[in-house]
């Protein structure tokens, strides 16, 4: 068993870890990204396995902030994206990933699976962050929104 010594400075330790933790200023998103992908019969579900494929590599790049991935309850074959970059270069950098190439060659092949889509590019307004604990949130306003 560690001594209270030791126990005393891993619990400081934790403790300055998580104040500077909580104390870097949130990344408010440059760039945001709400796009209404709306499948031909029998895509869907390949457009959802794909699109959560890019969602999952997106989120290991260092700009992507955010990528959602929903499905519309009322019409199952049509699919959301929900993307926050924090800068337009690191949109540039998302699109040359093997990840985001693979959706784009499914999306605009052969088969041309996708009816309609619409596509928003949004400025932030208000940003809600969460920090390094569930119980620690931050709400900022963007000085780079306009209203």
């Amino acid at each position: 068993m560690a001594s209270l010594a030791t126990r005393l400075l891993l619990c400081s330790i934790v403790g300055l870890v998580a104040y500077g933790y909580m104390q870097r200023a949130p990344v408010i998103p440059e760039l945001i990204i709400v796009a209404q992908f709306d499948f031909k019969e029998g895509h869907a579900e390949e457009g959802a396995r794909l699109l959560a494929a890019s969602a999952q590599g997106s989120r290991k790049e260092p700009g992507c902030l955010r990528f959602d991935v929903m499905r519309d309850r009322a019409l199952p074959s049509r699919l959301l994206t929900f993307e926050a970059f924090a800068t337009a270069a690191d949109l540039e950098v998302h699109k040359a990933q093997p990840h985001t190439k693979a959706w784009g060659a499914f999306q605009f092949g052969e088969l041309k699976p996708v009816a309609s889509k619409v596509v928003r590019r949004l400025t932030v307004v208000e940003w809600q962050s969460r920090q390094a604990s569930a119980n620690y949130e931050v709400k900022v306003t963007s000085p780079r929104s306009r209203l």
